[in-house]
């Protein structure tokens, strides 16, 4: 082969590798843009290429991330309101006579794996309240931010809901209270930093090509936007068994007291349960070390309650642990969702609204 034909095959080559490249391009950004879900939406997309109102969590200087206020899903089955909770517009002040609840935790409350904001199990309860139980005061609120633990949720209840004027805060902690124990011993600390690393959604110079940032996550290089990925250190080989020996839950013990003394010195009622989940799903957290860690943090959920005199729901036990009814080994789908929203209203029409 003459060397001037190998140069014209290379450069037909080359120009046909870049049209591919650019029709990939382009095609991977219309697909993103008008047709992905928002789950691949969030993961593919760069942070800054995301629609504004696709933006599930925002920085915030005080718990790292919260919700969005602006999110709405494209479906229009989800939203989030002007004060960052899930669901429909909340009135502030308090409307008058209303008996309001707020629901807190993570994305257990925020009920990730339910798309319609009516199926979550907050927006359930308040129904099956009003319903099943007549009583038409009574509102609930979803405070739930999906990755947050009882640490976040603290600064939250100063910061924001006590301004939501509550009657009732239905804390729910389990397996966010859990990831900060899986840290090398000399990270373990109170504001979890052996975790979770400052919220920058940043990314490399060559990520503003969709087609490379694509190539990226999949291949494990770049980080995807999901709160894990963007906020979470990762500690590979580490031994889970070993963590937990040395990292007893005492930071999660002194948050739930303290969450519990502040909402007593503001005449705010309260409740806890235990965290359900389903082994049946055969994903990390069905493992021994997490179980066992979900096991420890349900003790802890149980001492504070005998010691501060606080109801508490046994929901570990009452929830069904039928895989229809879970998305995942910690998440319900929407029909769980309803079992637990029955669970919870149930417990709180005999503890708190009847004597009312």
């Amino acid at each position: 082969m003459s060397p001037s034909l190998a140069r014209r095959r290379f450069a037909t080559a080359a120009v046909s590798a870049l049209c591919a490249g650019l029709a990939c391009e382009v095609g991977l950004r219309i697909y993103l843009s008008r047709f992905a879900d928002p789950e691949r939406l969030t993961k593919y997309a760069r942070f800054d290429d995301l629609p504004p109102e696709a933006h599930v969590y925002r920085g915030h200087p005080f718990t790292n991330y919260r919700l969005n206020e602006g999110y709405r899903s494209r479906d229009g089955k989800s939203r989030h309101d002007a004060l960052g909770l899930r669901g429909a517009e909340a009135l502030v002040p308090k409307p008058r006579g209303a008996y309001r609840i707020v629901c807190m935790g993570g994305s257990t409350t925020y009920c990730t794996e339910v798309r319609e904001d009516e199926r979550t199990y907050p927006a359930q309860l308040g129904e099956i309240l009003r319903t099943r139980y007549g009583d038409d005061r009574v509102e609930v609120l979803n405070a739930g931010v999906g990755g947050w633990s009882s640490w976040e949720c603290l600064i939250d209840l100063e910061l924001r809901v006590l301004d939501l004027q509550p009657d009732l805060l239905v804390v729910y902690h389990g397996i966010n209270d859990v990831y900060p124990r899986f840290v090398p011993p000399p990270e373990y600390r109170g504001d979890d930093t052996g975790l979770v690393r400052q919220w920058r959604p940043d990314s490399a110079w060559w990520e503003h090509s969709v087609l490379l940032r694509c190539l990226g996550v999949k291949l494990g290089f770049a980080r995807s936007n999901t709160v894990e990925d963007l906020v979470h250190v990762s500690y590979p080989d580490l031994d889970l068994e070993a963590c937990l020996d040395a990292n007893p839950p005492v930071h999660f013990a002194r948050n739930l007291e303290s969450t519990i003394a502040l909402a007593k010195h503001f005449h705010v009622d309260l409740m806890l349960a235990t965290f359900a989940c389903c082994p049946g799903h055969a994903d990390y957290v069905s493992g021994p070390a997490y179980q066992r860690a979900i096991r420890e943090g349900n003790d802890v959920i149980r001492m504070a309650s005998a010691r501060n005199g606080v109801p508490l729901l046994e929901l570990s036990t009452a929830m069904d642990p039928d895989p229809r009814l879970w998305a995942d080994s910690r998440h319900v789908n929407a029909e769980g969702a309803k079992v637990m929203a029955g669970l919870f209203a149930g417990f709180i029409h005999g503890a708190f609204l009847a004597p009312r």
